[in-house]
């Protein structure tokens, strides 16, 4: 498909070019790859000889004939999530959990300083695509695994502690004076409560 170029009458048309897009990223990820290969043949060889041998990805799969236009409700489609942008909001959360440039203290997605309360979505959260929707997946994996680890009750806290049940939390939702529990409403790439 490629980049959403419009939205008119329940028809998304897109650009078409997401095999130039896929392929471009490709060769960028293969440059970037055999720049470390390069580097690490300058290392000595008790260093080098104990690092794994080079690993290349497939390339990424197109489908060949992308269509460029989606009729959103013949497609079931009946709800849409703009997500969009490069700086997260989280001006409706009212806790501790700020470091001093604004951004949210955590540990692969476990918010320091707030039991309960984790976060997806963020730039280099577990791995460099951590801020992709592929990337997502392996980062929802470990928190799932965390998640359930603390429900059986064997998880700690970074320093070892037990680990504090999850809290009902209370923050102002953007546009809204009441307060409303985490969790319960969020905005792509928010902070969410568990």
């Amino acid at each position: 498909m490629g980049r959403l170029g419009r939205l008119a009458d329940g028809v998304a048309q897109f650009s078409g070019g997401l095999a130039n897009t896929c392929t471009l990223a490709d060769l960028k990820l293969a440059r970037l790859l055999a720049r470390f290969d390069e580097a690490a043949e300058l290392l000595p060889d008790a260093h080098r000889n104990a690092l794994e041998p080079p690993h290349r990805p497939d390339p990424t799969p197109v489908p060949t004939a992308a269509p460029t236009a989606l009729d959103l409700a013949a497609a079931g489609i009946t709800t849409v999530v703009w997500a969009t942008g490069l700086r997260p909001d989280h001006g409706w959360v009212e806790l501790p959990v700020f470091d001093h440039a604004g951004r949210i203290r955590h540990t692969g997605g476990v918010v320091d300083g707030a039991p309960g309360v984790y976060v997806l979505g963020l730039p280099a959260l577990r791995t460099r695509r951590s801020s992709y929707i592929a990337g997502a997946a392996g980062d929802t994996a470990e928190l799932a695994d965390h998640l359930a680890t603390l429900c059986n009750g064997l998880a700690t806290t970074t320093l070892g502690a037990p680990a504090q049940p999850a809290h009902r939390l209370s923050s102002r939702v953007a546009g809204s004076s009441s307060p409303e529990p985490v969790g319960h409403r969020s905005r792509a790439g928010s902070l969410r409560g568990a």
